[in-house]
């Protein structure tokens, strides 16, 4: 039966099950020791070649004469080492599955910035930044939008225009006379916080013209939204987190997806 052979002159030592047999320098295609034993009583053979590493090597009688690395994985070998064991690999788990979300999530947020910038958005003018969420119970996650509020000089007619310049394509909403901004922050309107009416009392807030518009995606569902409220037109006295609201009122919404309750962060 053939038996693997070192390259001619490389120093080789030789196991067997009973320990340490031989030491030779190669002249040959053969090892004259390994003659002498039965292939199936051969335990490893290894080769020093000159300044390298020793290989341990397992020679498998399968027959053929073939040889084979062999590995073994340590396995645990308490209660506390296998803890231990599956508490790294769900740690593991649980921090490639953290970076993709908080990836995603600063994806949208560059998105709903990018495009608020376009749309006349400054340190000046900027509101506030916040995440909407839609909580689902079972099981805990939340579907996040993230929004950006900024008030806007521009009239209906201009801001449209400023729109269509910085996107497209669009699908237009139909505009009407409401009261959906008043809902979207705490706003103060005549000396009232807005989040703390009731619904009869909120119907008695002045109306004014709103318009809102999707962002066309051709590879799935609309994500973006961008809602237009002329505060300014409002007989009232508004204000936002003790500021002034004497201009329009817009908010760019970028739908994130589905998150873990806890990556859905106030940005």
């Amino acid at each position: 039966m053939p038996i693997a052979t070192p390259s001619p002159r490389i120093p080789a030592a030789i196991w067997t099950e009973a320990g340490f047999v031989h030491s030779e320098n190669t002249t040959g295609l053969r090892f004259p020791i390994m003659q002498r034993l039965s292939p199936d009583k051969v335990v490893g053979i290894v080769h020093f070649p000159t300044q390298t590493v020793a290989c341990f090597v397992k020679l498998i009688n399968s027959g053929k004469g073939q040889l084979r690395m062999k590995l073994k994985l340590q396995r645990p070998r308490s209660c506390l080492g296998w803890f231990a064991w599956v508490f790294g690999i769900l740690l593991v788990l649980f921090a490639i599955s953290y970076n993709i979300d908080m990836a995603r999530l600063a994806d949208a947020w560059q998105q709903a910035d990018t495009l608020a910038a376009k749309l006349g958005n400054t340190p000046e003018r900027h509101l506030v930044s916040k995440v909407h969420r839609n909580i689902a119970i079972i099981p805990v996650n939340a579907v996040c939008e993230v929004e950006v509020f900024f008030t806007t000089p521009l009239n209906p007619t201009d801001f449209a225009a400023r729109l269509e310049q910085a996107v497209a394509p669009l699908w237009n909403g139909s505009p009407t006379d409401g009261r959906n901004m008043y809902l979207q922050l705490p706003f103060v309107v005549d000396g009232s916080n807005t989040k703390r009416l009731y619904r009869d009392q909120l119907e008695k807030l002045p109306s004014v013209y709103e318009h809102y518009w999707l962002v066309k995606d051709e590879v799935g569902p609309s994500r973006m939204t961008i809602f237009y409220a002329e505060l300014s037109q409002a007989k009232a006295k508004i204000e936002y987190n003790g500021r002034p609201i004497t201009e329009n009122v817009i908010y760019v919404s970028v739908d994130a997806g589905k998150f873990p309750l806890w990556v859905c962060i106030n940005k």
